[in-house]
């Protein structure tokens, strides 16, 4: 397998696989609303010579933007089978950060061309089969491509809380985690206005918020008088199991996630999760068995469950510590790269 994509001279380092083919560029801009992202346009006729080169029997794009025009491209003159990946809502990441409606038709009208192009569609959810078809993609195309974990670094840890971060104030409090981007579309002002409320009756209640992104600054600002709050900024990797293992519930209100990788995360970690009622995550937890499912996106609702789910563990420990339990047992299953593989390429992998 061959995997391509363009990369700047400062982003080539040593743990990139000998595998991979890094395309020459002739321009780049950053993506609007997401400055720190630069955007690359491939050199067209060297990168469809050094495609052509490899000779593939598939091609699988990842990717809507102009890495994956060029990789559809080179599908079509070669005649061979092309798959699509749908990762990204970005419809609804237009609707919700631009708030324009022409501006999220024109992306549902380019979204819905270009995976119309693909011999099949691969979704991480039954929820994006759905909502793919109801666009105008057409379900006999569409498939579920299944999401794995690495569960040698992502599982339950001995004396978990130590691993909060020093600057909490009250370590012993009841600790809520939210890790992804910070963006405008992950209803990250939902979360604040949560966590405003829930504070007023839990002050020992931690919020830590790990992640960067452009709306960063807004929600700090937001949250300003809160002592309880911690941003940590962007983390390593291999400091994610460590963070999951130390919360008591991952929040992630999101309405646009087509899967949700750190769900699938913090639960291989033994942290229960409470998601919302829309998008891919919610076929990720096993409802009121690793997690909880907020049935709409209303602050007041939000703000009951969770304090359902902080009265819990104050006052029944042995069933919280269920809910661990099965958290790591479900994703463990759940993310099998065996199966992942197989999936994907067929009965060969094994």
């Amino acid at each position: 397998m061959l995997v391509v994509g363009c990369l700047e001279d400062n982003q080539i380092t040593s743990d990139i696989p000998e595998n991979f083919l890094n395309l020459p560029f002739i321009y780049r801009f950053p993506l609007p609303f997401y400055e720190n992202y630069r955007i690359k346009i491939p050199s067209i006729l060297l990168s469809l010579k050094l495609i052509q080169e490899f000779e593939p029997d598939k091609i699988i794009v990842s990717t809507p933007g102009p890495i994956g025009l060029l990789a559809l491209l080179a599908a079509k003159i070669m005649q061979v089978e092309c798959s699509g990946v749908y990762h990204t809502d970005f419809t609804l990441e237009a609707e919700h950060i631009i708030s324009d409606e022409s501006a999220r038709n024109l992306v549902l009208d380019y979204e819905r061309w270009f995976y119309n192009q693909f011999d099949e569609i691969l979704v991480p959810t039954r929820e994006y089969k759905k909502i793919l078809d109801e666009r105008g993609m057409p379900d006999k195309r569409i498939r579920l491509f299944k999401r794995g974990i690495d569960t040698a670094s992502f599982e339950p840890m001995p004396n978990r809380k130590q691993y909060l971060p020093k600057n909490l104030k009250y370590s012993n409090g009841i600790t809520l985690l939210y890790a992804g981007r910070i963006s405008k579309d992950k209803s990250l002002e939902l979360l604040a206005q949560i966590y405003l409320n829930l504070e007023v009756t839990h002050p020992d209640l931690n919020l830590v918020i790990a992640g960067n992104g452009p709306f960063l600054s807004e929600l700090r600002e937001i949250l300003a008088e809160c002592r309880n709050v911690v941003f940590l900024g962007a983390i390593p990797r291999e400091e994610l199991p460590r963070l999951y293992n130390a919360a008591d519930f991952f929040v992630f209100p999101s309405v646009t996630d087509t899967f949700g990788m750190v769900i699938l995360e913090a639960q291989a970690c033994g942290l229960p999760v409470i998601v919302s009622n829309q998008g891919g995550p919610k076929e990720i937890i096993l409802p009121e068995q690793t997690g909880f499912i907020v049935k709409d996106q209303m602050r007041t609702t939000w703000v009951r469950t969770i304090d359902k789910c902080l009265n819990l563990i104050k006052s029944n420990p042995v069933e919280y510590q269920k809910l661990r339990d099965e958290s790591s047992r479900h994703a463990k299953q759940f993310g099998n790269w065996t199966e992942v593989l197989q999936d994907l390429f067929g009965n060969a992998v094994v």
